[in-house]
């Protein structure tokens, strides 16, 4: 408890055209569809939670893509 752990991590940012934090749902869903490799998990972590737990919702039923809106402090493990 309260002890500190360093940890290095590996990742890249990517640069994605064609992207708003504007766009609508159908625009997001639209979004989704059109990525190749298909996605491997969703978290939307931006909006309405209503809005949000929605859009991640349709997100698994359509795509059946895992998608989840995050409560507020929740931890989750990305690998």
């Amino acid at each position: 408890e309260g002890k500190v752990e360093v940890v290095t991590i590996n990742c890249g940012v990517q640069k994605l055209d064609g992207f708003s934090g504007h766009s609508d749902y159908n625009q997001l869903m639209s979004f989704v569809q059109k990525l190749k490799p298909k996605l491997r998990r969703v978290l939307v972590n931006h909006g309405e939670r209503k809005k949000s737990e929605s859009l991640a919702m349709n997100i698994r039923r359509m795509y059946r893509i895992p998608a989840h809106y995050p409560q507020i402090q929740e931890a989750i493990k990305l690998f």
